[in-house]
């Protein structure tokens, strides 16, 4: 994506920087990451090999958050939930824990092969799917190139009253 004169730049570390958006009127990363490389080709490998090593340091904690999030859940129609985003699958996995049906994507090809998640972008999820009663997306829209498309998305896939 390229910075219109409009743009106003947020925060800036390497190549990327965050930018509030005058064209689709949302903060997110500029350039916006190219699928291709920065996670279907490698992007915890080359560009946080440590990533998993950092994450598994903190997985107590992180099994708390995770715990805590499933409070901000009970509203939700049914118990099925799709993780868009799932990385480590962690997050679904405390969600089985609490009787929760769930699915989980990632488009990083190492992560969904050794964590057992649908490899891809939410874009492969089907119509099969309608009626979930939750989609979550940590960390995930501000990469996105269009994140109403994904918005509209997500709503087309949830059930009446569905928590996104």
């Amino acid at each position: 994506m390229i910075h219109h004169d409009t743009d106003h730049i947020i925060a800036r570390k390497d190549s990327l920087s965050v930018i509030d958006c005058s064209s689709c009127g949302f903060k997110h990363l500029s350039p916006i990451p190219d699928d291709s490389y920065y996670y279907s080709g490698g992007f915890y490998r080359d560009l946080k090999p440590s990533y998993e090593q950092e994450y598994a340091e903190d997985l107590q904690w992180w099994e708390m958050v995770y715990t805590d999030w499933m409070a901000l859940l009970l509203d939700s129609p049914n118990n099925s939930l799709l993780d868009v985003g799932a990385g480590t699958g962690d997050f679904i996995k405390v969600a089985r824990r609490h009787a929760w049906n769930t699915t989980g994507i990632d488009p990083d090809h190492s992560m969904s092969k050794k964590h057992g998640l649908i490899h891809g972008g939410y874009q492969n999820i089907g119509d099969s799917m309608r009626g979930l009663g939750v989609i979550t997306a940590h960390w995930v829209i501000e990469h996105l190139p269009d994140p109403h498309h994904f918005i509209q998305w997500a709503y087309d896939l949830l059930a009446p009253n569905g928590l996104l």
